[in-house]
């Protein structure tokens, strides 16, 4: 059963109604005032999105982190921390060094952490609060919030939207007749979108289908090649020639299996849990079983999903007793240097202290 199928989005349709006027209201009086967001002392950039499900949020949001750091930036990140068992603001990664696991802090955070060296992650509830605990400790000079469009009690100076093209393409209903958190017209109050996921043409149907309603830049972000990378001491002589299972616990899924198609990657069977997905024992033991009854020569999984298994001790045991492969996931704007001498430049207009 999918809310996404024709006769859900039917019936769904009164609650599409209502949530998309409560969507609309929250913004209007945010946009006229009533509601003011509040400011932290250093510029903030949001990377968000518009759709439910991934959209590669998290490899934009390194990219990104990876960018400023290189222009000298000292940089810092907050999230909500979706999938933590943790209640309230908490240091998941403070200047390059991890605090916990993702049980606590989330498997989104621990994964940039571990992409991005020297950074500085909190998570919480509130962004604005995670960002002043940030501040007290950390002298930041850029601050980023994750999946941050929606969060508009903080205030952004820039506005970077990620997009994939088949949500945009096929289904622009709200939730939850659709995949949109809000309407796909807010697209326009971003300063720049980014496609995700699709094929480098379906950008031009995507765009004549939002003219008007879509940001002066848009660029499209490109997977980076790469192969399978041996998760501890899984495979010593290299991946290249093993068949895999594949599993993963993320948003859209599908993507996965088929970027590791792309990548050359032999895949003999998958299988796909929710999500932000926490693993059980009973979960791991039929992984197992699924592997053996695929034949294939090891798992092949995401670092969101290794970031998830090493917060348990059966997940740590997991990946002790078998074969496991990372598929690294890395986007990068196709026009990178015009993005980012645009990121750059509208960061030093901004009018803040030095």
């Amino acid at each position: 059963m999918t809310p996404f199928g024709t006769v859900w989005k039917i019936l769904f349709l009164p609650l599409t109604f209502l949530y998309g006027l409560i969507s609309f209201t929250r913004n209007l009086l945010f946009d006229s005032g009533i509601l003011k967001p509040k400011r932290v002392s250093v510029p903030v950039i949001s990377i968000g999105n518009l759709t439910a499900g991934g959209t590669g949020k998290t490899p934009i949001t390194a990219f990104i982190a990876q960018i400023l750091s290189e222009a000298g930036k000292k940089v810092g990140i907050v999230s909500r921390g979706y999938g933590r068992n943790s209640k309230g603001t908490i240091w998941v990664c403070r200047e390059g060094v991890l605090l916990v696991s993702s049980d606590e802090g989330g498997d989104e955070p621990v994964e940039l952490a571990m992409r991005v060296p020297g950074i500085s992650i909190v998570v919480g509830e509130s962004r604005f609060l995670a960002a002043e605990e940030l501040l007290r400790s950390v002298n930041a000079d850029v601050i980023l919030v994750d999946d941050g469009f929606q969060h508009r009690q903080f205030h952004r100076d820039i506005d970077i939207l990620v997009q994939d093209l088949p949500s945009w393409l096929k289904n622009r209903f709200q939730l939850p007749s659709g995949r949109f958190r809000e309407s796909w017209k807010n697209a326009k109050s971003a300063d720049a979108l980014i496609w995700t996921k699709g094929a480098k043409t379906q950008q031009i149907e995507a765009e004549k289908l939002g003219s008007g309603y879509l940001p002066e830049h848009t660029y499209f972000a490109e997977r980076q090649k790469t192969i399978p990378v041996p998760f501890g001491n899984s495979f010593p002589d290299g991946c290249e020639g093993k068949t895999f299972f594949a599993f993963c616990g993320i948003g859209l899924p599908e993507h996965f299996i088929s970027e590791a198609v792309n990548a050359g990657v032999v895949v003999s069977g998958s299988f796909f849990f929710p999500d932000h997905h926490i693993f059980s024992e009973a979960d791991l033991s039929d992984l197992c079983h699924r592997l053996a009854d695929s034949g294939a020569d090891g798992f092949l999984t995401t670092l969101k999903d290794v970031c998830r298994l090493r917060a348990s001790q059966a997940g740590k045991r997991f990946l002790e007793e078998n074969k496991v492969a990372v598929l690294p996931y890395n986007l990068v704007p196709d026009e990178a240097g015009a993005f980012n001498s645009w990121l750059l430049n509208a960061l030093e207009k901004l009018e803040f202290p030095k």
